[in-house]
């Protein structure tokens, strides 16, 4: 058995002036909820830009540091030409060797 009751009573009336200061109020939240988001999102920019040139700067130098073993070793090639078939039969004998 189910009993289903109901009650009539009066919804409490606000005045417009009660509705209009809860606006305003959360109005005025909702902007210093914004300046905050601004504001950290403005240094989230700040920190990403200054970590992005700290890898490009660290990009530079892996850059330079292969570009200056590729310079050793084409020089090394250049001045050992002669011995180059040497090297490249003993490279491939290395290789032969480790994949087995």
């Amino acid at each position: 058995m189910s009993v289903i009751g109901f009650t009539r009573a009066r919804e409490p009336q606000c005045s417009s002036f009660d509705f209009q200061e809860k606006l305003l109020e959360k109005a005025v939240r909702s902007e210093i909820r914004m300046e905050t988001i601004e504001a950290s999102l403005e240094m989230l920019s700040k920190k990403s830009e200054r970590e992005y040139q700290l890898m490009r700067g660290e990009l530079k130098n892996i850059f330079k540091f292969f570009s200056y073993i590729f310079d050793t070793i084409i020089i090394f090639l250049v001045s050992n030409i002669r011995y180059f078939n040497e090297i490249s039969i003993l490279f491939k004998h290395l290789f032969v060797v480790m994949l087995e």
